[in-house]
C-alpha cells in the first residue's frame, strides 16, 4: 500500500515539474527532471512525503539547472532562481536546501549523464594528445587526428601528478621563507649585539 501511495505522490510531483518544463524548458531537460524524481522516490534516505509537492518539483528543477548551467544568462533556456520560487511559489532558501539535499543523498556529481545534455557533459570531457598534452574536448577542432580519450588510470595520473607538483612547489616556497628568515636573523642579529654590549 505505501507504494502506491509514493507512486502517486510521484506522480503529482511529476505533474507539477512537467508544467514547468513545459513552460520555460524543453522536453529533454523535463526526461532530466523526471529521472530525477524517481531517483529521489527510490531513495529511503529522503521522504518525499515530508513538504510541499511544489517544494520538492522546485528542488528537483534546481539540481537539473545547476548541472544544465540554466542559472547562466548565455544559456538558450536561460531561468533564475527567483523565476523557479516564483513559478513554484516557494521560498529559494529551502529550494537551495533541498537541492543539496538531492544532491548528497543520491550522490550526484557534475555531467552525470542521467541528468545532463551532451552539450554540458562535453565539457567534462578531457583528451591526451599523442605529445602528452591534456586538452578539453571542447576546445579541440574536429580535424585534429591521432588523440587518445584520458581514461580514469590516466586521470589518476595526473592528479597525482598535479599534487607532487604542487608539493614540490609549497616545499621550495617554504625553504625559501626559511632562508629569507635566517637571513634577516642574521642581520637583526648584528644590529641587537650593537646596543647589547
Amino acid at each position: 500500500m505505501e507504494n502506491l501511495y509514493e507512486k502517486t505522490r510521484a506522480e503529482e510531483i511529476g505533474e507539477v515539474i512537467s508544467g514547468f518544463c513545459e513552460k520555460y524548458l524543453d522536453e529533454a531537460l523535463n526526461g532530466f527532471a523526471l529521472a530525477l524524481l524517481t531517483c529521489v522516490q527510490k531513495n529511503r534516505r529522503i521522504n518525499i512525503f515530508h513538504g510541499k509537492k511544489e517544494q520538492w518539483a522546485a528542488a528537483i528543477v534546481y539540481v537539473i539547472a545547476r548541472l544544465n548551467f540554466l542559472f547562466d544568462k548565455e544559456n538558450k533556456h536561460h531561468i533564475t532562481p527567483a523565476m523557479l520560487c516564483d513559478y513554484f511559489s516557494v521560498q529559494k532558501e529551502q529550494t537551495v536546501n533541498k537541492a543539496e539535499q538531492i544532491i548528497k543523498k543520491c550522490g550526484i556529481l557534475l555531467a552525470d549523464k542521467k541528468y545532463t545534455g551532451k552539450e554540458i557533459i562535453s565539457l567534462f570531457k578531457f583528451y591526451k594528445t599523442k605529445v602528452g598534452f591534456v586538452v578539453p574536448k571542447s576546445s579541440l577542432d574536429y580535424r585534429i587526428k591521432n588523440i587518445e580519450m584520458l581514461d580514469k588510470e590516466e586521470a589518476e595520473k595526473l592528479r597525482r601528478c598535479v599534487q607532487e607538483r604542487r608539493k614540490t612547489e609549497e616545499q621550495k616556497l617554504r625553504e625559501k621563507l626559511i632562508r629569507k628568515a635566517e637571513k634577516n636573523k642574521q642581520r637583526h642579529k648584528g644590529q641587537i649585539d650593537l646596543f647589547t654590549w
